[in-house]
């Protein structure tokens, strides 16, 4: 493999001569064009992340307020919990397990 040096004395004339304001001459045309296709499948799956991103958004909302109600409750001695969610949590337990 060889590596070829740089010519500094061509480097240094393009330099100034950019600076004396004259434009480089570029010998480069580029003829590009780029494209993509997104699929059916594609497409139905991104509104589905779409769909669950909203509604886990909306979730997280709902308990922040809850909870946020729930400490209120709380504070001021109103929280209670019904016997039959406590009766439903235990069975729920013993089931699973």
């Amino acid at each position: 493999m060889k590596i070829n040096g740089v010519n500094q004395t061509e480097n240094i004339s393009k330099y100034l001569s950019i600076l004396k304001g004259n434009k480089p001459k570029v010998n480069f045309t580029a003829n590009v064009s780029d494209s993509f296709e997104i699929s059916e499948d594609a497409k139905k799956l991104s509104s589905y992340m779409r769909v669950a991103k909203d509604l886990l958004e909306k979730s997280e909302i709902e308990d922040e307020i809850n909870a946020a109600r729930i400490m209120e409750e709380i504070k001021k001695n109103e929280y209670s919990i019904h016997d039959d969610k406590i009766v439903e949590a235990i069975i729920s337990g013993l089931i699973k397990g």
